[in-house]
């Protein structure tokens, strides 16, 4: 399947300017950014992220020995001897799948996940958004029929609960058999269109953007953990991580869970995005640092990061009343999170801010270079 749409001119000026924008802030040199704008417009939603997978695999050297899972989670250890720490973050981000294609050329679409919030469906009106076909991308706008043609009482359903059945993605076809005729089929995975926008105070904004820049950093890790002596480290990028199941009355993430079966590292370190600037009673903004989740008062891997963090001057923020799923389905072991603070998540506009990102990745360095010594 061809997944990886080209970049318009547009778009690679673009990235010129972001990379020259990110270069003073990220860490030395341009790995870490080039390896975000590389990931960005991969597509990975849920169930869909083996493009993405094999993007990450490009950035080691072609005898790097991965594992993988039967959910597709991509698994690769450094070091020598077996792995005492795991670090852990997601690769899929949440899309829909083509359900069924109308007479008249429209798509009807599924939600394969559950909304992270109810507004997630309506942010995406009038947006564009790519549908990933076996013969390339498509391009297509979602958009609600006219309420001038709609019957009063559908009308009114409408504007009590708003679902998808209501929905329509418009390809610019007329017909079914035109539709299908661009490649177009059921199951199509789609995402919404988006690209890396630089903001002032040394901001980015971009759709997902918390979880692909959390899949790059732990590559870029993982890169120089590889180049490094000393014990074993696995590294997780694990699909389906917005697939949720329920166990012992807990959300439990199904990627974690999968992996909590596949992982034999006592110490579990976990990577991914804390929402703020939504609903959000924590008080923690972008900018503030990275967030530290879970761990008990006797969490030797929670007191290494505490450590690590004081050593090296970075302000640590902690929020242990937050859970999350990918951490809910480690319950034996040692098993905590770094977060990174993400400002209006699961919008077309995600923001992060850049000085949170160089802490968290000098951070996660520092706590695998002390875990790892003899």
């Amino acid at each position: 399947m061809h997944l990886r749409q080209p970049r318009s001119k547009q778009s690679v000026i673009g990235l010129i300017l972001l990379t020259f924008l990110l270069g003073t802030t990220f860490a030395q040199g341009n790995s870490l950014e080039k390896k975000v704008a590389d990931l960005f417009d991969v597509p990975s939603p849920t169930g869909y992220e083996s493009p993405l997978a094999e993007k990450l695999k490009g950035f080691f050297p072609e005898n790097a020995a991965f594992g993988q899972d039967n959910l597709g989670s991509l698994y690769f250890t450094t070091g020598s001897g077996e792995a005492q720490l795991a670090v852990l973050t997601g690769m899929d981000v949440i899309g829909y799948v083509v359900s069924g294609i109308t007479v008249d050329g429209y798509l009807n679409i599924y939600r394969g996940v559950f909304s992270p919030h109810s507004l997630f469906d309506v942010y995406q009106f009038g947006h564009p958004l790519t549908i990933w076909t076996k013969k390339g991308p498509v391009s297509g706008v979602l958009a609600l029929p006219s309420s001038h043609t709609l019957s009063r009482e559908r009308r009114q359903n409408l504007m009590k609960e708003f679902t998808l059945q209501y929905a329509f993605v418009d390809v610019g076809a007329s017909s079914r058999e035109e539709v299908e005729k661009r490649g177009i089929a059921n199951l199509d995975p789609i995402t919404p269109m988006s690209s890396l926008f630089p903001l002032a105070g040394d901001k980015l904004s971009g759709y997902a953007l918390g979880t692909k820049i959390c899949t790059a950093l732990v590559a870029e890790v993982a890169q120089a953990a590889s180049r490094q002596a000393g014990g074993g480290t696995t590294f997780a990028w694990l699909a389906q991580t917005k697939q949720m199941t329920r166990v012992n009355r807990k959300t439990v993430s199904l990627g974690s869970l999968r992996a909590q079966k596949y992982l034999k590292a006592g110490k579990i370190l976990i990577v991914d995005s804390f929402t703020t600037g939504m609903r959000s009673a924590t008080g923690i903004e972008i900018g503030s640092g990275p967030v530290l989740i879970g761990g008990s008062e006797d969490s030797a891997l929670r007191g290494l990061i505490e450590k690590t963090a004081a050593d090296k001057g970075i302000k640590l923020l902690s929020a242990k009343e937050f859970t999350s799923p990918m951490l809910s389905a480690f319950t034996d072991g040692d098993a905590v999170g770094l977060l990174l603070p993400v400002k209006f998540p699961y919008t077309p506009s995600e923001v992060i801010s850049q000085q949170d990102v160089k802490a968290l990745k000098l951070l996660i360095e520092a706590v695998i270079k002390k875990g790892r010594r003899p």
